[in-house]
């Protein structure tokens, strides 16, 4: 419908802890969200970065008004969307580094008409946040079993439907438990069922499996893999192995 959708990742394939990464910052994101809109929308690219907070917001805002008239033209009912992917990645990583989150003031800002702004979090973290009064929120349920069916089968295309229900029940439809086992490279889908047996497995259950199978495999040697299991912790995401 002419609508444009403006994406800014706060995760960034794990590197928002790692102190050369700033993407919780003004002066990272707002540029960075500016010059997607100006490639989205026609509107002017955002290259100063010597801005106060104040003045990167008002740039910001100059060019979603822009952005709005833009997609307008194409259709009355157009919006310009724009989406903060992990946002309590960002939250968190700021308060690590004892600074204030480019978010927080986000969501302060009055926003031009026909702009939405989309949020993704875990639930739990739902208090890192300051909503506005008149925020609507949406959770993202597991999958059924349809959509189970259609993952299993992008591994797997000769499933049959008696295995992707159990695998559904079993892995209760989320997808996280899923991905791992899908990708545990194994040769049929009767193995993956087996992994989940026998009263199905969350994400912890599964991670715990593959410490205790290291742990059975490498039992002389469990000081030393206790060890560099601390230092892959402590080490800066994602982890160069």
């Amino acid at each position: 419908d002419g609508s444009a959708v403006v994406f800014y990742d706060c995760y960034g394939g794990g590197t928002y802890l790692q102190p050369s990464d700033s993407r919780y910052e003004c002066d990272t994101a707002i540029p960075q969200i500016c010059n997607t809109l100006a490639l989205e929308c026609k509107t002017e690219f955002l290259l100063e970065r010597r801005l106060k907070d104040s003045e990167f917001f008002q740039e910001l805002c100059i060019r979603l008004e822009h952005a709005v008239k833009y997609v307008k033209s194409f259709s009355e009912s157009a919006i310009v969307l724009l989406v903060i992917d992990a946002a309590d990645n960002a939250v968190f990583a700021a308060k690590q580094n004892g600074r204030t989150c480019f978010i927080d003031k986000l969501l302060q800002q009055h926003l031009p008409q026909g702009v939405r702004l989309l949020l993704t979090y875990r639930t739990e973290h739902a208090d890192f946040f300051a909503f506005p009064d008149k925020a609507i929120f949406f959770e993202v349920p597991a999958f059924n079993l349809h959509e189970t069916t259609a993952h299993v089968k992008s591994f797997f295309p000769t499933s049959d439907s008696e295995v992707c229900l159990e695998f559904h029940h079993l892995s209760r439809g989320i997808p996280r438990v899923q991905a791992y086992v899908l990708v545990s490279k194994q040769d049929s889908t009767h193995e993956l069922i087996d992994i989940l047996r026998p009263n199905g497995k969350t994400t912890e259950d599964l991670l715990n499996d593959i410490l205790e199978e290291i742990s059975q495999r490498y039992g002389e040697r469990n000081e030393e893999i206790s060890l560099i299991f601390g230092v892959l912790i402590n080490l800066p995401r994602p982890i160069p192995i």
